[in-house]
């Protein structure tokens, strides 16, 4: 008994950890949306929190990496001027799509949009 109850346990904890990659995509689509570079995102983070915030530890998130605190996912939704719902709601986008590819996820998110996808590091 006691495995399976290990199991599922296992499994929730998986599907959180798959969740902080969809969070971090969804958050890399805000960014994208705002015409923001990783680097002008970081030094944003670094004035609101203020302490040094790097590009590597945007990207790191971005790519599911790296999982935020609450308060500072908080204050990254801050940053790029998106409720935190939001970023949920694309998150979950994300999520119900997993297995098409970025390129077609963000054409779908992002119409129209590659100049600011190709400025923002995306290809």
């Amino acid at each position: 008994m006691s495995t399976k109850k290990n199991t599922k346990k296992y499994a929730a904890i998986d599907r959180w950890r798959q969740l902080g990659k969809f969070i971090g995509s969804a958050l890399q689509v805000a960014r994208v949306r705002r015409k923001i570079t990783q680097e002008e995102l970081a030094a944003q983070l670094s004035e609101l929190l203020r302490q040094d915030i790097r590009q590597s530890y945007v990207s790191k998130i971005e790519n599911g990496h790296s999982s935020p605190s609450l308060e500072r996912l908080g204050v990254i939704c801050i940053a790029l001027r998106y409720p935190p719902e939001h970023i949920m709601k694309i998150a979950r986008f994300l999520a119900e799509n997993e297995g098409r590819s970025n390129e077609e996820l963000l054409s779908e998110i992002l119409p129209d949009d590659a100049p600011n996808r190709a400025r923002a590091g995306i290809k």
